[in-house]
């Protein structure tokens, strides 16, 4: 997205996402039922120009790091 990615946070929370920030990444869930058009609409709604928009691809990676943090693990290389 284009600019401060708290100006699209908290419109998407307020329609009911559920939204984590990775850097100046937002991962957005969108309500059951919903698809990558309602973050669009959303975004037009708050003003905001997104400049990607794809889906997560949940990798085993990806679930391997989550798991670790959720156990209170470092994900750091070396910690």
């Amino acid at each position: 997205m284009k600019g401060d990615p708290e100006r699209m946070k908290k419109p998407l929370e307020l329609a009911r996402c559920v939204v984590t920030m990775n850097g100046t990444t937002l991962e957005v869930r969108v309500p059951k039922g919903e698809d990558a058009n309602f973050v669009l609409r959303v975004a037009v709604d708050a003003g905001v120009q997104i400049r990607h928009l794809a889906p997560l691809v949940q990798t085993l990676e990806r679930a391997f790091f989550k798991t670790l943090e959720a156990a209170g693990a470092s994900t750091q290389p070396g910690a």
